[in-house]
């Protein structure tokens, strides 16, 4: 309720402001304007009038019911599909952790994200890992002999195969789905703080189109300088909530002491705000969380003093 309060804050205050103006006179005013409106409801042969919505139209009896409906339908379309013509895919929520081990020397990120598809025909999802710092590497994974680990969790009929494009330290990954991603112009009508409870919390009509997935990787020599830092985009995409957790409970090594020595700051152009970090419930854990997430071509610098 607190989130539905957030996000559609001047539509609650214009509500409070309209019923402190009528309540003024104990609502008489509205009530006598309720009298009116009822009294001049039935005009005939226009579109206040009952009998005009009944009555036949080409012999088919309620037509203009059935045109109502087609005419909301195409505005709506309309109007969600110039909402979305520039987004292919809505990114839902991301989460991620990054368990630090060895003074960061070693530092285990794992992704989950939640997101549908706004049109059809998508085969693959894309994204960059790079470091920073002049010594920063991906490791490999000495069993499976990849650098990172890609899966689905939901739907369970589909997969993904990561294909990687390695250029320096950069690595283009496009996650290649075993079929396109489910589809139905239903999930742009809905509000995303609504998808967001899924999936398993929606309906099942709803909970087969949201797909959630998962990258994990492990970094080197990335974060073991005296400041560390750890940067996220969006360049493409707006991300609707972001949660990030900066796990040191088993880094034995040079780590921060208390939340107060992690900054976060907000970038977009050259516009910065900040926001902070919070001590969880677990002794040297701390989360980040943006509710509002980032916007298109926003970024996220999380820097901490090691000592």
């Amino acid at each position: 309720m607190k989130e539905f309060a957030r996000k559609n804050k001047l539509f609650l205050q214009f509500i409070a402001v309209v019923a402190a103006f009528f309540g003024f006179d104990g609502w008489k005013t509205l009530k006598a304007i309720g009298a009116v409106l009822a009294s001049h409801f039935d005009i005939s042969n226009t579109l206040l009038s009952l009998s005009w919505w009944t009555s036949d139209v080409v012999g088919i009896p309620g037509a203009r019911f059935f045109l109502v409906i087609v005419v909301i339908g195409i505005v709506f379309n309309a109007a969600f599909t110039i909402r979305t013509r520039n987004r292919p895919l809505s990114i839902l929520s991301t989460h991620l952790t990054l368990q630090f081990r060895n003074g960061g020397a070693e530092a285990i990120a794992t992704r989950r994200q939640v997101l549908h598809a706004n049109r059809p025909g998508i085969a693959a999802y894309f994204l960059k890992i790079t470091h920073d710092a002049p010594n920063g590497a991906l490791k490999l994974d000495a069993a499976a002999k990849e650098e990172l680990e890609v899966w689905l969790e939901h739907p369970r009929n589909l997969s993904v195969n990561p294909r990687i494009t390695k250029i320096g330290k950069l690595r283009e990954i496009d996650m290649v789905y075993s079929s396109a991603l489910p589809y139905s112009w239903i999930l742009t009508l809905l509000p995303n703080w609504v998808l967001e409870w899924g999936p398993q919390r929606l309906p099942g009509w709803i909970d087969k189109y949201l797909v959630v997935q998962h990258v994990r990787y492990v970094s080197v020599r990335e974060y073991d300088g005296d400041y560390a830092k750890f940067t996220a985009s969006s360049p493409r995409y707006s991300h609707h909530r972001i949660s990030i957790v900066l796990d040191f409970s088993q880094d034995l090594g040079p780590r921060p002491h208390n939340a107060s020595e992690i900054t976060v700051f907000r970038r977009l152009q050259n516009a910065v705000s900040e926001e902070a970090a919070i001590q969880t419930g677990t002794p040297n854990v701390y989360q980040i969380t943006l509710a509002p997430g980032l916007t298109k071509e926003e970024s996220l610098v999380v820097t901490w003093k090691r000592h």
